[in-house]
């Protein structure tokens, strides 16, 4: 996977997160550093300062899967 391909996928899936968040939680939200950079920023890290095409599509697969279980938590508003 490679940069773009990412942004743009931690983009719709956070989008998607916070389309489920009442507005009074959107400070929070970007109090968790969940924007696009944060996450390319760790990817970078994880491949020593490298892009890694594996390593992105796990770690998008990953933060896809967390938002998933959190619309499948109980309380949650999908659930």
């Amino acid at each position: 996977m490679n940069e773009q391909d990412a942004r743009y996928k931690i983009k719709a899936a956070l989008d998607r997160l916070r389309d489920t968040r009442s507005v009074a939680n959107e400070d929070r939200i970007e109090e968790d550093s969940s924007t696009v950079d944060y996450h390319i920023d760790n990817i970078l890290k994880s491949g020593e300062g490298q892009w890694n095409e594996t390593i992105a599509r796990d770690y998008v697969q990953n933060l896809e899967a967390q938002i998933e279980q959190e619309f499948e938590a109980p309380g949650s508003p999908k659930a």
